[in-house]
């Protein structure tokens, strides 16, 4: 006579992407084993964060920290999307890991590492209007960064936004505490149109 068992494995949230044998063993006068395999799938979740490490009148740094937030192991790839944009500008864009000019980085899970892009003036007073695009893709996602060319050596919070081709659109902007500024410099224009209207 024999009966079926059923048998449920709960794999934590922190476990590791990879397969994991499992050793099922039964006594009852005789001993019967069964072996099987659970695969844990990879999970990805990586988020960013930078600082500029430099500015001056020939080169702008900076040091983004990827954070590999998954459970597996991940290779990302950095590209510069506007590139021609920027020489227009007056910058040349490279990327660098470890000291060394290269555009991947490999992150083990629950871990993080620094990249350093850096910008070098090709002319005198570059203009400042366009921002940085770096495409990071690292397994099945595809991030877009846009970093604008500041000389304020500060670390901005994230604000994601959807975007149709990519899977996630990461927008680094002005902190918050400078709006105040800009409300000033707004309210100042509209002053100075309401005079010209009146002058007319």
């Amino acid at each position: 006579q024999s009966t079926e068992v059923s048998v449920d494995i709960s794999v934590p949230l922190n476990a590791r992407a990879g397969k994991y044998s499992v050793h099922l063993r039964a006594k009852y006068g005789d001993i019967t084993d069964a072996y099987f395999t659970v695969n844990v799938t990879q999970r990805y979740n990586t988020t960013f964060n930078y600082t500029i490490n430099s500015w001056n009148s020939d080169m702008l740094i900076y040091n983004l920290t990827v954070n590999n937030g998954g459970n597996g192991e991940v290779t990302y790839n950095l590209t510069v999307l506007n590139n021609e944009e920027l020489r227009e500008k007056g910058w040349k864009a490279e990327i660098y890991v470890n000291e060394e000019m290269k555009n991947t980085v490999t992150i083990a899970a629950g871990n993080k590492k620094s990249v350093e892009i850096r910008l070098y003036a090709l002319v005198k007073n570059p203009g400042t209007s366009t921002p940085l695009k770096l495409e990071v893709i690292g397994g099945n996602e595809v991030h877009v960064l846009s970093l604008p060319l500041s000389q304020s050596v500060v670390s901005v919070k994230a604000a994601y936004i959807s975007a149709p081709d990519v899977s996630n659109y990461t927008q680094f902007t002005i902190p918050t505490d400078w709006y105040w500024l800009w409300g000033m410099i707004a309210g100042l224009f509209g002053a100075v149109f309401v005079i010209w209207r009146r002058r007319k």
